[in-house]
């Protein structure tokens, strides 16, 4: 067999342990990595699915370098798949992220890196081949306008909404310390700051916020603050009704 498929083979032998120890961080990263040999491959269907993957992994830690990337070659696979606008609006989805540690992709992605197949710099000339000029910058800017909720929903492929509409509001699928974790998750607490409150170790919060996310099927820490506010409102209701 060839380099590649020895690649793939031990990345999906590394991600299987990934998902039975519960390590969904370095998981994310080994998704993203077979995500990015897919496209190297120009497999971009087998690759889309494991950038989305990667993308739902790394979201509940905020890991802005792994999903801008993700949403970047997400974009290039839109782009091989002939949705030029698309795909033009997930490369500006993807500076939502990156450009908060200071760097864009025409300078973070090592162009002699691909074999000559794709980098960054041949993949915007052919959305703007596709497209010209002023329609590329209107999709490019449509995308770097998004919201990181936003972006990360463009890459999904679904609607960025409330968890209302994802999750009943009936019984709480969540156990008792998720419960307690996803309240401190209305706070704007960080991982690292629910697991000094709680006094539990970085990794034990990060996997705890993972599986509310899961769950609770939100794609970004914002779903679940709304989501516990609306059980906070209807348990208020339900009292309010029961007293009169």
């Amino acid at each position: 067999c060839n380099l590649v498929d020895v690649v793939i083979t031990v990345g999906e032998e590394c991600r299987t342990a990934c998902r039975e120890l519960g390590d969904e961080w370095v998981r994310s990263w080994i998704s993203l990595y077979l995500g990015a040999v897919g496209v190297l491959e120009a497999r971009d269907q087998e690759a889309e699915a494991h950038l989305r993957e990667a993308i739902r992994l790394k979201e509940p830690f905020n890991e802005l370098l792994g999903l801008g990337t993700a949403v970047e070659f997400i974009g290039w696979c839109s782009l091989a798949d002939g949705d030029a606008e698309r795909g033009t609006r997930l490369l500006g989805a993807a500076t939502v992220f990156v450009r908060q540690l200071g760097f864009d992709f025409d300078t973070y992605l090592p162009p002699g890196g691909w074999g000559g197949r794709r980098d960054h710099r041949t993949v915007v000339a052919e959305a703007k081949a596709s497209l010209g000029e002023a329609a590329y910058a209107r999709a490019f800017e449509s995308g770097a306008r998004l919201s990181q909720d936003e972006a990360v929903a463009l890459a999904l492929g679904v609607k960025a909404e409330s968890a209302q509409s994802t999750v009943d509001l009936g019984e709480s699928p969540l156990t008792r310390r998720e419960e307690q974790i996803a309240e401190l998750l209305t706070e704007g607490l960080s991982n690292k700051e629910i697991a000094e409150r709680l006094v539990i170790s970085q990794r034990t919060a990060e996997t705890h916020v993972a599986n509310i996310l899961t769950k609770l099927n939100c794609t970004s820490r914002s779903q679940v603050a709304v989501w516990i506010t609306q059980r906070r409102q209807a348990a208020a209701e339900r009292r309010k009704g029961d007293s009169d």
